[in-house]
Formats: structure tokens, C-alpha cells, sequence
């Protein structure tokens, strides 16, 4: 079972900078499952990470207002994020907007799924790192 404590000190470990630590969507999503009474961590990021912001299981992010305003604030770490997932996998900036299972067609789906994408992937690094995944 994945601690709170194992989640603060991989953020620690990714983000060696403060800063950079604290606004890290990483830092946002472990504040976020750390702050649920009785959350089972480990649970909540499989489940993050397996069914996707699609299945709701985000509550700040169903909205569209709230997942625009989550690409706002993380838009340089999430282009950060898919630029790795790309030289990771070796897929085209076209193949990966293509794999999303909603159409992007207005700005408001644009925004939802690459937000969705970057918590879904900290959820996934976040297991890899502590060896859960």
C-alpha cells in the first residue's frame, strides 16, 4: 500500500525545486487524493490512471469551466508532459490527438482531454515511481 508520506517524498524526488514541486500537477493530484477522509492512495491512483478522468473519478475536473481553467494554469507541464510521451512512445504530435477518444473539435474538448491527459499520466508516473505499477 502506497502512504501519503511515499507520495510527498517521490513529488520530492521528481521536483528537487520547491518551487517547481508545490505547482507540479503531481503536487496537485497527490493534495487532492490526500485530502479525501479514509482514501485508499494506492486505489485511487490505479483507478486514475486505469479509467481516466473520463469516468469522473476527478471530481475538480468534470466541468469544462474547471478543466479549462486546470490547462490554464498547468498549459507549460502539460505540453511538458505530452512532448515526453512522445519521445517515450515515438508518436507524432498528430497520432497522439488522434488516439483521444473525443473528438477535439471546440477548445473546451481540446483543453478537457489534454488536462485530463496530464493527471491521468502523473497518476501513472506516481505508481511507476514507488514501484506500485
Amino acid at each position: 500500500m502506497i502512504t501519503k508520506t511515499q507520495l510527498k517524498a517521490t513529488l520530492s524526488d521528481l521536483y528537487p525545486n520547491a518551487k517547481n514541486r508545490h505547482n507540479s500537477v503531481e503536487a496537485w493530484l497527490i493534495r487532492l487524493i490526500c485530502n479525501e477522509t479514509g482514501c485508499d492512495v494506492q486505489n485511487r491512483l490505479e483507478d486514475i490512471a486505469r479509467y481516466g478522468c473520463i469516468s469522473g473519478s476527478v471530481g475538480p475536473l468534470i466541468y469544462y469551466s474547471d478543466c479549462m481553467a486546470f490547462y490554464t494554469k498547468f498549459s507549460a507541464q502539460i505540453w511538458y508532459k505530452i512532448e515526453a510521451f512522445l519521445d517515450t512512445t515515438g508518436q507524432t504530435l498528430g497520432d497522439f490527438l488522434n488516439g483521444f477518444s473525443t473528438p477535439l473539435d471546440t477548445e473546451e474538448s481540446f483543453q478537457t482531454s489534454l488536462a485530463w491527459f496530464a493527471v491521468e499520466e502523473s497518476a501513472t508516473r506516481l505508481l511507476e515511481r514507488v514501484g506500485a505499477w
